[in-house]
């Protein structure tokens, strides 16, 4: 998977899958790049239930990000990895993995309701959990 956005900046992971992080990418500067776990690993195309982490030792440089730049990050990963891995059904965006306390919780709880997803709990100091919302039936019938 390789997507590229207008800016330069892109989400990816190795095509060969050797490596289980989708990275981040801020205007093609790996020096900044952001990995993300799914769980489970190398699961992703198979898994309905996955969750999402901040790779830990990127955990700084989501701390570093602007709100501009966090919010934008959030849509991006969350839209994009929901749009490629339509079979997921659940996804739970997983906050004491990400090591950074609550920098980007309500980021990536927006992105994930703008992605089509349905918060599934509401624990505030929980992990983000969500539900694929169904997608519209066809109510005409011939």
């Amino acid at each position: 998977m390789n997507i590229a956005f207008a800016d330069g900046s892109h989400l990816n992971q190795d095509p060969r899958r050797e490596d289980p992080l989708f990275y981040y990418v801020r205007a093609a500067d790996w020096s900044d790049a952001i990995g993300f776990l799914v769980l489970p690993e190398y699961a992703e195309h198979a898994a309905r239930s996955v969750t999402l982490q901040v790779y830990p030792p990127h955990a700084s440089r989501v701390n570093e990000l602007s709100t501009a730049a966090l919010d934008l990050m959030a849509m991006r990963v969350v839209a994009s990895l929901s749009a490629h891995f339509r079979q997921w059904v659940d996804l739970e965006i997983d906050w004491q993995g990400f090591g950074i306390g609550r920098v980007g919780r309500d980021e990536f709880a927006r992105a994930a309701v703008q992605a089509g997803w349905l918060p599934a709990s509401e624990d505030a100091d929980a992990a983000l959990q969500f539900t694929r919302r169904a997608p519209p039936r066809n109510e005409r019938r011939s």
